[in-house]
């Protein structure tokens, strides 16, 4: 007799098409669900003028001035920092909805499910496995801190770069299985539109040499000849990284002719070295018990010296942990320095406009990396 479970594995080998349907639904019902009350939600004062409601280019909807605006780069106030592509889906809102807070609301939340659609085939499609798959996209579509980025008019700019950055990741395991330059340039065109989205996207391509690593497995660190197969990989992503410095430069042009750089006199490096340590740890623990969220956290004037030291050991020993445990769990490496990496750009080092201790939209996307040790880690104990 044929056990249940036994059964289950069989049709799922049998039909895989209909099990990354069916899970697809679920968590898009899901996503829905619990954030479809953000529809009868309004604009709030605290940043969505800038972005929305105060912004005459926006509000005037799609107009081949307003694209000009978007993708300028003069002294202007009424733009926070460059990132034409999201000023253009914020115009496209109010062409289509005007002012209708719920509308725009509704946009963010479609982008939001589809990053957790886009997570979850990325997943399934280079591991092979729905489940684990299938529960880091579910920890990213509900996990609270990402209620931050999706219920914010505000961060369209974090939905949407995220969008194209999953649309890249995709498209990436697709390339590796058949690499050509056409669908090469796809992934340099969905990386662009994701820089022009948000910059944020300026460590992906350091995540892809991540995902070469696992789960890809396309360099083993036992195999002979790893240097040649590790610069082969580089060389690879040389152009993502050139465009990565490119986009680094005009944000920080972009910074300065909006006068938004804090300088050191203001806050000095040191504190910002010892916050940025302080922080990694405080989202860590906002993941494992997310409690006293706020859209908003204020640069502490000074940090207990015990603080940093508690988060500097922690830090250190998973890292340690990590390093030693890589080769025979692979995920662990490529979740943990997903978590690492891609905080960096918000980490505090260079600070720009009213900078915040920390920020739970900044967790939206280094928070997959745990989210995948979570789910390949504790299905493997």
């Amino acid at each position: 007799m044929i056990k249940k479970s036994e059964s289950i594995n069989m049709f799922q080998k049998a039909h895989p098409a209909t099990y990354n349907i069916l899970i697809g639904i679920i968590l898009f019902i899901m996503t829905f669900a619990v954030y479809r009350q953000v529809i009868n939600h309004e604009f709030i004062t605290f940043d969505d003028g800038i972005y929305v409601t105060d912004n005459a280019s926006v509000k005037k909807g799609i107009s081949l001035r307003g694209i000009l605006w978007a993708f300028s780069l003069t002294e202007k106030y009424d733009s926070p920092y460059w990132h034409p592509l999201t000023w253009i889906s914020h115009m496209l809102d109010c062409q289509l909805f005007g002012l209708n807070a719920g509308m725009h609301h509704l946009t963010s939340l479609l982008l939001h499910a589809a990053n957790s659609l886009l997570l979850f085939y990325i997943l399934s499609s280079a591991t092979g496995d729905l489940w684990r798959s299938a529960f880091v996209a579910a920890l990213f579509a509900l996990h609270p801190v990402n209620v931050d980025s999706v219920a914010w008019i505000a961060e369209r700019k974090n939905v949407l770069s995220t969008f194209f950055w999953m649309l890249t990741m995709l498209s990436y395991v697709f390339y590796t299985r058949r690499p050509n330059i056409l669908r090469y340039c796809v992934l340099i065109l969905f990386f662009v539109l994701g820089l022009l989205s948000k910059p944020m996207l300026v460590t992906l391509p350091f995540v892809l040499l991540l995902f070469d690593y696992w789960p890809l497995e396309r360099f083993d660190l036992k195999q002979s000849g790893l240097h040649k197969k590790i610069l082969y990989l580089v060389l690879e992503k040389l152009p993502f990284f050139i465009i990565s410095s490119y986009s680094v430069y005009i944000s920080t042009v972009s910074l300065k002719l909006t006068r938004n750089i804090i300088s050191t006199d203001y806050v000095p490096m040191q504190l910002r070295l010892e916050n940025a340590i302080v922080s990694y740890a405080a989202y860590i623990g906002k993941m494992v018990w997310p409690s006293g969220l706020s859209i908003y956290y204020p640069f502490p004037a000074s940090i207990a010296v015990w603080k940093i030291i508690a988060s500097l050991i922690l830090l250190v020993s998973v890292t340690i942990f990590v390093l030693f445990k890589m080769r025979r769990f692979r995920f662990l490496g490529t979740g943990w320095f997903w978590f690492i990496g891609t905080l960096i750009p918000v980490s505090g080092i260079v600070q720009g406009g009213l900078w915040p201790e920390m920020a739970d939209r900044w967790a939206y996307v280094p928070y997959i990396g745990l989210f995948v040790i979570i789910s390949w880690g504790g299905m493997n104990y």
